[in-house]
């Protein structure tokens, strides 16, 4: 697997993203619940709607959000998406 930089031409709605923190560090077990977009006040850098994975298979099966779980609005520079690499020259 590879972390891919999102940008905004990129769907990745239903895609397991690694998040950034504050602290440098990085968290796998994120989905994402929306593609690219701008902020409702049309400025500022595009964001992604994640979920955590449990949470979003929880609404992917039965339809709600487990009580108490909201999406989050994260930048897309403290996102990225994670691609399976495959080779394009085999030896």
């Amino acid at each position: 697997m590879q972390a891919i930089e999102v940008t905004k031409h990129m769907s990745v709605t239903g895609q397991r993203l690694v998040l950034a923190h504050e602290s440098g560090d990085w968290s796998l077990g994120w989905m994402a619940t929306s593609n690219p977009a701008r902020p409702d006040s049309g400025r500022g850098e595009l964001r992604v709607q994640v979920l955590p994975e449990a949470a979003w298979h929880h609404l992917a099966i039965t339809g709600s959000l487990p009580e108490g779980v909201t999406p989050r609005s994260v930048p897309i520079s403290q996102v990225r998406v994670l691609a399976l690499f495959v080779p394009t020259a085999i030896f």
